[in-house]
């Protein structure tokens, strides 16, 4: 396997869609339940756990970058070979990998979730999965652009729901809030670390590194992605715990949907029923990129053809569909997803970072000897 990929620059985009592949990746199935998950740890001071979540996150954004400014043009499966070798490399980027399959599989489970409990509950889990993954593979099939161009697209199309958001913040209850800075900070790092599964995504450039051109700008637009990330995560949490009791959010299962309900316009009478479907521009994203991650992970090791990959693998998910069946399995493969990413997303880049530095500080001083 080569270390650093070769590419024409008609397959490559430009640094700034690393902001829109950052932020889409980051803001999906997570955002639902964050509010729940991080209050229920340290409410009413969850605002301070993502404060802290934040300051890490784009440290290991500076650290994953530092890492591949090593190399001219490596990704993930590259740098593993060069200085694990090649069978020790291979096992860390299929474990990655697995790590990926495990991601995409939590979100769509949790999306389909929403859509079978707020509009069709009838419908077949493998039905809905079938036709998100149709969409998917279709847009994999058109190569690194199309799927960049989805997330560009995509994000504009579920932005706008933010500001939805406006009417639980007038009916917000302020005493929620107080006091303020009285939790424990062992509570507080708790929700830190419960807000891992909403701020998964950052390790997207470790994929994506090869196919921007101008590569000095990477840093820049990943941290700006982050800061758009946390405003959002920050924003929904404070107006969830605002809106609701604390009894209310421990009880209730996604806080982020369940606020559209309180929104009614001349036109449209169940707000709630628009947002989750509008939803799917959020979700479509994360399902695109990840397939494309695994499909480019399996080129890479084995040079199997992206058509064959992205099949098997979608033929696998909706297997999988068709396994799980009840509430506590997908949140158990959440929970895993989110203990998974904790340790490759944001403990492992730590240390990869210090063998891929020690590895080129001591090959320079063997050249120079």
């Amino acid at each position: 396997m080569k270390v650093n990929v070769t590419l024409s620059k008609d397959v490559k985009v430009n640094a700034l869609y690393i902001f829109f592949l950052v932020h889409t990746l980051q803001v999906g199935a997570g955002i639902m339940t964050a509010p729940r998950t991080i209050a229920d740890e340290v409410s009413p001071d969850a605002w301070a756990a993502l404060l802290i979540a934040a300051v890490y996150v784009h440290f290991i954004a500076w650290i994953i970058i530092k890492t591949l400014r090593f190399y001219d043009n490596a990704d993930l499966a590259g740098i593993h070979a060069d200085v694990f070798g090649k069978w020790i490399g291979a096992m860390l980027t299929l474990l990655f990998t697995g790590y990926i399959f495990l991601i995409l599989l939590s979100v769509m489970m949790n999306y389909i979730e929403v859509v079978q409990v707020f509009i069709f509950p009838s419908l077949p889990t493998w039905l809905v999965a079938t036709f998100i993954l149709t969409l998917a593979v279709y847009g994999v099939s058109g190569g690194f652009r199309v799927v960049t161009g989805i997330a560009f697209l995509l994000f504009f199309g579920a932005i706008w729901l933010t500001f939805t958001i406006a009417e639980p913040i007038r009916l917000m209850e302020w005493n929620h809030f107080t006091p303020i800075l009285q939790q424990p900070w062992e509570n507080i790092f708790r929700g830190a670390h419960k807000s891992v599964y909403s701020l998964l995504g950052i390790e997207v450039l470790f994929f994506v590194y090869p196919y921007i051109l101008n590569k000095d700008k990477v840093g820049r637009y990943a941290h700006i992605a982050i800061i758009a990330t946390i405003s959002i995560l920050i924003l929904v949490t404070v107006a969830s715990i605002g809106y609701f009791s604390q009894d209310q959010l421990k009880h209730t299962v996604w806080p982020t949907l369940s606020m559209f309900k309180i929104i009614h316009y001349t036109f449209i009478e169940r707000f709630d029923f628009v947002a989750v479907a509008l939803w799917m521009a959020v979700i479509l994203p994360n399902i695109t990129l990840f397939l494309w991650i695994i499909t480019e992970n399996l080129r890479r090791l084995k040079n199997i053809k992206p058509m064959y990959s992205m099949i098997a693998t979608a033929t696998f998910l909706i297997t999988s569909t068709i396994i799980i069946d009840t509430r506590q399995t997908i949140t158990r493969i959440s929970e895993w997803a989110s203990l998974a990413g904790l340790w490759l997303v944001f403990i492992y880049p730590v240390f990869l970072f210090l063998v891929v530095s020690l590895s080129f500080r001591f090959r320079k001083k063997r050249s120079s000897s």
